[in-house]
């Protein structure tokens, strides 16, 4: 039996990494057991457990080791408690996923990055456009048509004029293009900040070993909610709606036709259209497997790292 502790009851936990691992138990027919669920607020922790069938709940990180010892634990934090909590949980030893971003700012990045490779226990970073339904089936059509020559990453959102944005949402669409196109790095003067109502906005173009053209939009707070993919090659193109603003969808066009279209079933639940259930499933089985767990933290890293070069285009940038 692999014994599964999860870390933070709030929504965005209950509504994705907590309903994922329901059904994983109920999937695995007893062999993945869930043990505990945690959180400061404890009642939190009670809700959650009795919503979705953990065997026990407690409210700090030492009660649930007194509990039980887990053989993974899952995390999902406020930003403010990723680096902390992250430390702490380390120095148990046990396999671990956490949430994006690495911290409140590069630093922390940094820290967390040292503590995971000093701990040397596998470490998965929540990234999930990798685990995307339509993502996943829009780059393995791509890749069986012929190399890519180019590729276009969009993130739209609407009134999201929080000063972290570039940090806190943007590297689910910077690790998404890295996943498609190989390691990436800004080039010099490779990218715009443009006027808006928020500092965020970013328009410019990446670079990386495999030669493909990959360009970019993140445009915080431009009126309009979308994020989406688009892969094209010599007489191919195939373009995906990703993330969690709406259903997944992607078409695909080949010698001047559509070739085929998909889409999220209408009744599939946000974990499973969004990646979470993926990425949850790949992490338990991996682990299971004895095989890397990925994205980690290194990739997390490549991502913020990008994020952080697209931050310091805009003056008065001040690292945490």
């Amino acid at each position: 039996m692999f014994n599964v502790a999860l870390v933070g009851a709030g929504r965005h936990s209950r509504r994705n990494h907590a309903v994922a691992l329901q059904r994983i138990a109920t999937e695995s027919s007893g062999e993945v057991r869930l043990a505990v669920v945690c959180d400061t607020d404890l009642a939190a922790a009670e809700r959650c457990r009795a919503e979705y069938g953990f065997e026990s709940a407690a409210g700090s990180i030492e009660e649930m080791f007194a509990r039980t010892v887990p053989d993974a634990v899952v995390a999902v934090l406020p930003i403010r408690a990723i680096l902390p909590t992250t430390e702490e949980l380390l120095r148990h030893g046990k396999p671990l996923m956490i949430e994006k971003p690495l911290g409140r700012g590069p630093a922390e990045a940094r820290r967390i990055a040292d503590a995971v490779r000093h701990a040397g226990v596998p470490v998965q970073v929540s990234l999930n456009r990798r685990y995307d339904p339509g993502l996943r089936l829009a780059l393995d059509w791509a890749r069986e048509q012929g190399p890519l020559t180019s590729v276009h990453g969009r993130m739209l959102r609407h009134r999201r004029r929080e000063p972290d944005f570039l940090w806190g949402t943007a590297p689910h669409l910077l690790d998404a293009l890295c996943h498609v196109a190989g390691p990436l790095e800004l080039p010099e003067g490779g990218a715009v900040a443009v006027p808006g109502n928020t500092r965020c906005n970013r328009v410019g173009r990446l670079c990386g070993p495999a030669g493909i053209a990959v360009t970019f939009e993140i445009l915080p707070d431009c009126g309009r909610v979308d994020e989406r993919l688009t892969l094209a090659g010599a007489g191919f193109h195939v373009e995906v709606s990703t993330g969690s603003a709406a259903a997944w969808q992607a078409e695909a066009w080949r010698g001047g036709a559509l070739e085929w279209f998909r889409a999220a079933g209408s009744g599939d639940p946000e974990f499973l259209r969004n990646g979470a259930y993926g990425e949850m499933k790949a992490f338990l089985d991996n682990l299971r497997a004895r095989r890397p767990v990925m994205p980690g933290v290194e990739d997390a890293l490549h991502a913020t790292r990008l994020a952080e070069a697209l931050d310091r285009m805009t003056p008065g940038f001040v690292e945490a």
